[in-house]
């Protein structure tokens, strides 16, 4: 019953977002965001520890509101944006993106590096694979299910196979990735979700749990690691941009190696966040390893 009732809800969603205009569309999601936000108490909270985490006295408990308010708003406006985009041809996803230093990608490819892209529940994240790979190189990824409804992961796994995009479940999914690498597709992490077996590293100058995968594959297969991020000004124009490459170094220390490559991936993360901080998923349970009980009876 829940598996209809979720996608039975979905299909509601997306009959509302492919019926009204864009502009009346942004309108309506900023309004049921603000209505999540005062409704789901909760979640809420989460937000709110990981920004008093994040930032401390650094931004008022208003700004802090506020940053939380418009997350709400910024997720459920970029998550119609990919519904959009998948259910709309090729040309609807070029006329609203535009690629900034692409050349740091195309560089590696024609020098025939191995590729690893890595980036964040930031922005408009999705919208990233679907443009690289159908217009620079066949990409894969990791999925996992979002929601207690087989109908409803089926579509979101259908949306997201477009335009030379493949994904593998995360259950075992190394196999494949590294399949996938050696055979010169680009592969593509967000990084910064809490990792329980993750590599300790400093995060708004506080200790979490980094997954170190994208580490250790850049170490083991000399891979370029190129961070890349998806955002909007306005919500109808979308800018994404390629940040300086670097690699996983290899010493004689692997441990420290890997420890200094996940490092620079939390750094880049956290410099996007400081600069765009609503954009960014603060839902996750992101200091959970390192900082036990705080999310208790939240």
């Amino acid at each position: 019953m829940i598996n209809y009732l979720f996608f039975g809800l979905f299909l509601f969603f997306k009959s509302i977002i492919l019926f009204l205009p864009h502009s009346k569309l942004v309108v309506f999601l900023k309004a049921l965001g603000s209505f999540l936000y005062f409704l789901n108490l909760k979640h809420r909270r989460i937000i709110m520890k990981n920004l008093d985490l994040s930032f401390g006295d650094n931004k008022t408990k208003n700004e802090k509101e506020e940053i939380a308010k418009k997350c709400y708003q910024n997720f459920l406006i970029y998550i119609a944006n990919f519904i959009e985009v998948s259910n709309k041809d090729l040309s609807y996803l070029d006329s609203i993106t535009k690629v900034e230093n692409e050349h740091y990608l195309q560089d590696a490819l024609k020098k025939g590096e191995k590729v690893i892209l890595i980036s964040a529940h930031f922005g408009a994240w999705e919208l990233i694979l679907q443009k690289i790979g159908a217009h620079i190189a066949p990409i894969t990824t990791i999925r996992e299910d979002i929601m207690s409804s087989a109908l409803l992961n089926e579509t979101l796994i259908k949306y997201r196979g477009k335009n030379n995009v493949e994904a593998f479940y995360k259950e075992g999914a190394l196999i494949g990735i590294v399949k996938a690498l050696k055979k010169g597709r680009i592969i593509a992490y967000l990084v910064d979700q809490n990792f329980k077996q993750g590599v300790e590293v400093s995060f708004f100058g506080k200790p979490i749990k980094h997954i170190q995968s994208a580490s250790q594959l850049s170490r083991k297969f000399d891979a370029l690691l190129v961070p890349v991020f998806c955002t909007t000004d306005d919500y109808q124009n979308y800018t994404i941009k390629f940040q300086e490459p670097f690699k996983c170094a290899k010493t004689d220390n692997e441990e420290r190696d890997i420890f200094e490559c996940t490092q620079k991936q939390s750094t880049v993360t956290q410099k996007m966040i400081e600069s765009r901080p609503s954009d960014y998923f603060w839902f996750h349970k992101k200091f959970k390893s390192t900082h036990k009980g705080i999310y208790k009876n939240l």
